[in-house]
């Protein structure tokens, strides 16, 4: 026996104790949890069994569907005002002026650049720069004696050159905007036509056979043009929303506006209105309505070569029209000797512009592009010329190849974007 063992003895410190009691306390800990989850799960089911739950679900559901239709008639709502706003006039008239405003900054800005590179140009030529230049020269082979330095010199100069030229946009080089002095008749410029500046004038036409052909000629046409087609069409639409009005009051017309109703019927060949009649009304809005711009302007460059032809120059009818009554107008030199027809002569473009505009929207021979721009209307879809030219199958004896012929028209010169009627 040791010493130290018996004057020490080992005791036990209650270590094989605690792993029993650990147990023990995680055994109770564990069966609490379950418990309460138990507990807790058949609470949620209770709930989710009983009435006052199904009450909630209802109610979460209407409020949810409340909102969704509270939400659709606020979309609804703001979709018809903005579509009102959009066709209203003060919105059309509103991008017209910004479309002005626009052009009138761009011009200015032109004008600026062009200023700016004429003042560059005196001072370019002038002695002052020619003596400095020469001064320059002397300098240069003063400072570099030897024909090594002059040769890399040179060639640092071609280089930078040559930078230059790969780096200015080549539409800058080969490609400037038309001179507004070219065109003695066209003030300030109110109009863009797909990088054109085109020239607003209404005074007196432009002799166009003295413009230059391209880019300078469109220029001048369609800005000439333009302004008395959207006049004509404002006319138009006035008169539209007066015959809506009185359509609406028709119970209520006096005698005055009545006649004044028979007489608009009669200006768009309606010779058996009925005031009574839904059917005579519908013909009468179906006629009394805008032609797109876009296509007015392309069928005008079309039927008078750009305004140089014989019957634009002496007879102002730039859109090929008709007449049969000897003296009406000029005969055509290659008219067939059977034929009695004229080209009609005017007294002025505004007066073909709306004779035109009028021919569209009543002969019977255009019926189909009435019915076409009717149907936009029905739909609130907008009013374009590349549409309604599908309608202007029997202007010309070329029919289809005659549509694809102005469409491409439209679509090239980027007409469209005047079509905000």
């Amino acid at each position: 026996m040791s010493l130290i063992g018996d004057r020490y003895p080992r005791k036990s410190c209650g270590a094989d104790k605690f792993p029993g009691k650990a147990g023990v306390t995680i055994t109770r800990v564990a069966e609490s949890i379950a418990n309460w989850i138990s507990e807790t799960v058949s609470r949620i089911r209770a709930y989710i069994a009983s009435d006052e739950f199904r009450k909630f679900i209802r109610r979460l559901v209407t409020w949810i569907e409340s909102a969704v239709l509270w939400f659709g008639e606020v979309i609804a709502g703001l979709v018809s005002v903005g579509r009102r706003f959009v066709k209203s006039d003060g919105f059309r008239n509103g991008v017209r002026s910004g479309r002005d405003l626009a052009v009138v900054a761009r011009n200015k800005a032109l004008r600026s650049g062009e200023w700016i590179t004429h003042q560059l140009y005196v001072i370019a030529t002038s002695e002052f720069v020619k003596t400095g230049i020469a001064t320059t020269a002397d300098l240069f082979y003063v400072c570099l004696p030897k024909p090594r330095q002059q040769v890399i010199a040179a060639a640092a100069l071609v280089f930078i050159a040559m930078l230059l030229v790969v780096l200015v946009p080549e539409s800058e080089r080969t490609d400037p905007v038309p001179e507004t002095a070219s065109i003695e008749s066209l003030p300030e410029s109110t109009v863009i036509d797909s990088g054109l500046v085109i020239e607003s004038i209404e005074s007196r036409i432009p002799n166009f056979a003295e413009v230059p052909a391209g880019r300078e000629r469109k220029a001048a046409f369609f800005g000439y043009f333009l302004p008395i087609v959207e006049k004509e069409n404002r006319a138009i639409l006035k008169t539209r929303q007066r015959l809506d009005d009185w359509y609406q009051d028709r119970d209520q017309l006096s005698a005055d506006e009545v006649s004044e109703i028979s007489e608009i019927a009669t200006r768009y060949r309606i010779e058996d209105f009925d005031i009574d009649s839904d059917v005579s009304w519908a013909k009468l809005m179906n006629r009394v309505d805008v032609v797109p711009p876009s296509l007015a302007i392309a069928q005008s460059a079309n039927e008078s070569a750009w305004g140089t032809s014989r019957f634009a120059r002496k007879g102002y009818n730039f859109f090929g029209q008709w007449c049969y009554r000897k003296g009406c107008g000029l005969v055509p030199k290659k008219r067939d000797a059977n034929k009695t027809h004229e080209v009609a002569a005017f007294d002025s473009p505004q007066e073909s512009v709306k004779m035109y505009i009028r021919n569209l929207n009543s002969n019977r021979a255009y019926k189909s592009l009435r019915d076409l721009r009717a149907k936009l209307r029905r739909s609130n879809k907008p009013v374009t010329g590349h549409e309604l030219a599908a309608g202007l199958k029997r202007y010309s004896e070329r029919g289809l190849e005659y549509v694809r012929e102005l469409r491409e028209m439209i679509s090239y010169n980027k007409l469209a974007v005047y079509d905000t009627f």
